[in-house]
């Protein structure tokens, strides 16, 4: 009886062994559980970073060609009045010129 007990209580013991190595085991793969979700979430953090970053640029590139085109705008308003004011000038000096031609007759 005395051997029998001792078998069992060996076999107990083999029992609490696996049963520590399968609790490790667990605890193992939790950590690396774990450590793939903090390294997963690390590159979706660097994703949204670099998304940032490329929003950020896109709409600096767009402010600039906005201000071109604005810049473009208004020299080409410019060119128009400097063209309106010479034409007008030149209307100006025809009349005048036909004023004077009419004048003299």
């Amino acid at each position: 009886a005395e051997v029998e007990m001792m078998e069992m209580e060996a076999e107990a013991l083999e029992i609490e062994l696996a049963l520590e190595r399968h609790r490790t085991r667990m605890s193992v793969l939790r950590a690396e559980w774990a450590q793939q979700g903090e390294e997963a979430e690390e590159e979706m953090e660097d994703l949204v970073d670099q998304a940032e970053v490329e929003r950020m640029e896109m709409e600096m590139e767009m402010e600039m060609e906005a201000s071109e085109m604005e810049l473009a705008l208004q020299n080409h308003r410019t060119r128009m009045n400097v063209l309106r004011a010479e034409w007008m000038a030149r209307v100006a000096a025809r009349e005048a010129s036909s004023a004077a031609a009419d004048e003299a007759t």
